[in-house]
C-alpha cells in the first residue's frame, strides 16, 4: 500500500486506513460462499440458486404489492458502476425510486444547504489548492480523524505557508494545535457559532454586494463558544480577506473553507452547512464557490449520489421531474422511469416497521454501523416479507437476510470511485475472488436479467464489465463523459456538471438545541481513524489493534462529579438502552459532553441514538460506574 504520487491532491500521502486496514479482516472472515434462508439458518447455495430464489421473491412481491413495496439501499464504500446498476434495477426494471444509503439523509440535507447556497451540491473548489491556502476555516468535529489526508494539507499550509487557520469544533483534534484562533462552541452549536461569527465580521466589514437572501441576525455567546474567540476569528478573516491580492495581478491567494459534517444528525449537518455556506459566501462573494469544501461522511458518497443513489434524483444530479432527463433514460435502458420521489432511508425504516415496505435489496450497506436508532432498524428489517443483502462480510445486515450473495472485497473490485473535490478515481482489482464470490456488479446484472424476465420487462442489461457500464454512464451523465476508462488520469479527471453554479445566496440557519438536563451529559459521535471499518462491520475484537478507540471521552470535570477514573468501566444509560465501555478522562471533549467513536462495537453506540426524524440528535445520557460482579 503506497501513494499516488501522480493524484494532485494525496500524492506524497495515504489515509492511516488505506496504509493500515488492508488487512483488518483475514480471508476465513470474507463470505466465500452465497446462502439462502431455508427455515431459520442461512444455508450454501449456489450462485445460480440464490439469483432464482431472489428474483422469484422480488417478483411475487413485485406483483403482489406493486413496486412501491420494494426498497434498495445502495452504499457510500460500492463502486459508482455497482450503484449505477443497482438504481438502474430499482428504477428499470422494479420501477420504484425507493432508493438510499443509511447516511443518504445526512447527505442530501448537506446537499440542499449547498445547492440553497450555490446553486449546486457539485463545487468546482479544488482540493490541490488547500496547501497554498493563506487563510483557512476548518468546521469538523476531528479533521484529523475523518479525513486525514485533507487534514494534512490544512497543516502542510499553515506550516509551510504560513497560513492562519480557525477552527470551528466542540472537541479536540490534532489540527487544532495549529489553529490561530478555536472557535469551540457546546455540541450541536457549531451552526450559531459560524453564524455569531459571520455577524461579527458584517460588524466589522459589512455585506458584499450582489448576494441574495439577508444575513441572519447572530448573537455571539450564541452556540456555547467564547465571544472572544468568536470575535478574533471575525477579526482574522477581515483581515485574511482585505490581503487578498488584487486578482488582475494573476496572484490571488486562497481562503479555503473545510466543512466535513458528523456522520449522524441531518439536522445539524444541514444547518452547519447553511451557517458555513454563509460565512465563505461572506467573506468570498461570488468566488464562494471556488473556495468552499464539502467532505461527505464517507468514501464514495458523492459518486452514490451522481449515480443516482436517491429517492429524488437521476443519474446526474437530475430531479426525477425533469422530464428529458427521464426520456433519456428510457430511450437508454429501454424501460419507463419512474417521476414520483420514492421514500428515502428512514422513510424506508418507517415503512417496513408498518408492514407497506416488504422487500428490501441492500448492497454494501450496513445500516447497524451507520445510523441512529438500532431497535427500530431491527424491527424495520424483522418486518421485512424479504431481504436479499450483497455485501463481502457477514455484517448485522447480512444476518439477517433470506437471500445473500457473496461479494469480492475492495481490493478484488474493477471500478471507479469520486472523491471528496469530485475526483474520478479508478479501482484495479488486485485480489482473486474468494471461493464462488461474484463481483456485486455481475450478480445485480444477473439479477436484473432474472428479474425483468419475471416481471415481463424489457430492459437493457447488456453491460459486460464495469468498463462497459462506465461507457453507459458516461455517455449520460455529462459531468461523467470523462470518465471513461481509457481517458481517466490518476485523480485528475473530476466529474463537475458543464454548468457552473451561479447562485450565492445567505440562507436562514436553526439552532440544533442547548445543553443536557441537569445529571445527563450530551453524546456524541463520529468517524474514527485507527478502527478497520471492515473489523467493525463484523464486530471484530481486532478491529482496533492499536486499542486507541475502545473508550468514551469524559471532561476531568464530569469525571470528577461522577467519581469515574481513568480505564474504568462505565455504562453509558438513556432510559432504552445502555452501553458499557472503558472510561478515557480527557480534556478532548468539554464538559458536558461524551464522546464514543461510531465504530467502536460494530457501531453500539447508535442503539443510544433514537431514529433521525429531522430534528436535532444529540442523546442526553446518565453515566454509571460498572459495579465488580
Amino acid at each position: 500500500m503506497r501513494p499516488d504520487p501522480l493524484n494532485p491532491v494525496s500524492f506524497d500521502q495515504i489515509c492511516v486506513r488505506g496504509r493500515f486496514h488492508y488487512d483488518a479482516v483475514r480471508d476465513s472472515d470474507r463470505l466465500s460462499q452465497h446462502m439462502v434462508r431455508r427455515g431459520e439458518a442461512l444455508q450454501p447455495a449456489s450462485w445460480e440458486e440464490a439469483l432464482d430464489s431472489a428474483a422469484e421473491r422480488l417478483a411475487e412481491i413485485t406483483s403482489r404489492h406493486g413496486p412501491a413495496a420494494v426498497g434498495f439501499l445502495g452504499s457510500p464504500v460500492a463502486t459508482n458502476e455497482e450503484n449505477y446498476l443497482l438504481q438502474k434495477l430499482a428504477r428499470a426494471v422494479v420501477g420504484s425510486n425507493n432508493i438510499d444509503f443509511s447516511g443518504g439523509p445526512v447527505a442530501r440535507s448537506v446537499a440542499g444547504a449547498l445547492h440553497d447556497a450555490f446553486g449546486s451540491e457539485a463545487l468546482p473548489a479544488d482540493l490541490s489548492r488547500v496547501a497554498q491556502a493563506s487563510a483557512l476555516v476548518v468546521v469538523a468535529d476531528d479533521l484529523e480523524s475523518s479525513h486525514n489526508v485533507a487534514a494534512l494539507r490544512v497543516k502542510d499550509a499553515v506550516v509551510r505557508r504560513g497560513a492562519r487557520l480557525i477552527v470551528v469544533s466542540p472537541r479536540y483534534g490534532e489540527v487544532c494545535d495549529f489553529a490561530e484562533v478555536w472557535v469551540r462552541p457546546r455540541a450541536g452549536g457549531e451552526a450559531a457559532a459560524l453564524a455569531a461569527v459571520g455577524a461579527a465580521l458584517v460588524a466589522r466589514a459589512g455585506t458584499p454586494e450582489g448576494i441574495g437572501g439577508a444575513l441572519p441576525a447572530a448573537d455571539p455567546s450564541a452556540g456555547g463558544a467564547e465571544p472572544e474567540a468568536v470575535q478574533r476569528a471575525a477579526d482574522l478573516l477581515a483581515s485574511a480577506a482585505a490581503d487578498l491580492p488584487d486578482r488582475q495581478a494573476g496572484q490571488q491567494a486562497h481562503l479555503a473553507f473545510l466543512f466535513a459534517p458528523g456522520p449522524i444528525g441531518r439536522f445539524a449537518a444541514g444547518q452547519t452547512a447553511r451557517a458555513a455556506a454563509n460565512l465563505a459566501i461572506l467573506c468570498r462573494g461570488r468566488e464562494a464557490r471556488n473556495s468552499f469544501y464539502s467532505l461527505p461522511a464517507e468514501a464514495n458518497v458523492h459518486g452514490a449520489r451522481d449515480m443516482g443513489v436517491a429517492p429524488d434524483l437521476l443519474p446526474g444530479l437530475r430531479p426525477l421531474d425533469d422530464a428529458a432527463a427521464r426520456d433519456a433514460f428510457r430511450q437508454a435502458w429501454g424501460a419507463e422511469v419512474p417521476s414520483e420521489a420514492g421514500l428515502d432511508f428512514w422513510g424506508m425504516s418507517e415503512a417496513a416497521r408498518q408492514g407497506r415496505l416488504k422487500a428490501l435489496v441492500v448492497v454494501g450497506d450496513n445500516p447497524f454501523l451507520w445510523a441512529p436508532g438500532r431497535q427500530a432498524l431491527r424491527e424495520a428489517l424483522e418486518g421485512l416479507d424479504f431481504l436479499l443483502v450483497i455485501d463481502g462480510l457477514m455484517t448485522e445486515t447480512a444476518e439477517r437476510a433470506h437471500v445473500l450473495l457473496a461479494d469480492v472485497p475492495t481490493y478484488g473490485k474493477d471500478g471507479t470511485c469520486t472523491s471528496a473535490d469530485r475526483r474520478v478515481l479508478r479501482l484495479r482489482a488486485a485480489l482473486a475472488p474468494l471461493g464462488e464470490a461474484k463481483p456485486a456488479w455481475l450478480s445485480l446484472r444477473e439479477l436484473g436479467r432474472r428479474l425483468a424476465g419475471k416481471l415481463s420487462v424489457a430492459v437493457n442489461l447488456e453491460a459486460e464489465g464495469p468498463e462497459a457500464v462506465m461507457l453507459e454512464i458516461a455517455s449520460l451523465v455529462p459531468a461523467y463523459a470523462e470518465a471513461r476508462y481509457d481517458r481517466l488520469q490518476s485523480g485528475k479527471t473530476r466529474a463537475l456538471p458543464p454548468e457552473v453554479p451561479g447562485r450565492h445566496a445567505f440562507q436562514e440557519v436553526g439552532a440544533a438545541g442547548g445543553a443536557a438536563a441537569e445529571g445527563l451529559l450530551t453524546l456524541i459521535t463520529g468517524r474514527s481513524l485507527y478502527t478497520s471499518l471492515e473489523g467493525a462491520a463484523i464486530r471484530s475484537p481486532e478491529a482496533d489493534k492499536l486499542h486507541r478507540e475502545e473508550s468514551v471521552e469524559i471532561n476531568p470535570a464530569d469525571a470528577a462529579a461522577l467519581n469515574v477514573r481513568h480505564g474504568e468501566e462505565v455504562v453509558l444509560v438513556n432510559g432504552s438502552a445502555e452501553l458499557a465501555i472503558a472510561a478515557s478522562i480527557t480534556d478532548a471533549v468539554p464538559p458536558g459532553v461524551l464522546y464514543v467513536p461510531l465504530y467502536y462495537g460494530g457501531g453500539a453506540v447508535t442503539a443510544l441514538f433514537p431514529p433521525d426524524d429531522g430534528q436535532p440528535l444529540l442523546p442526553q445520557v446518565g453515566v454509571a460506574v460498572r459495579q465488580p460482579a
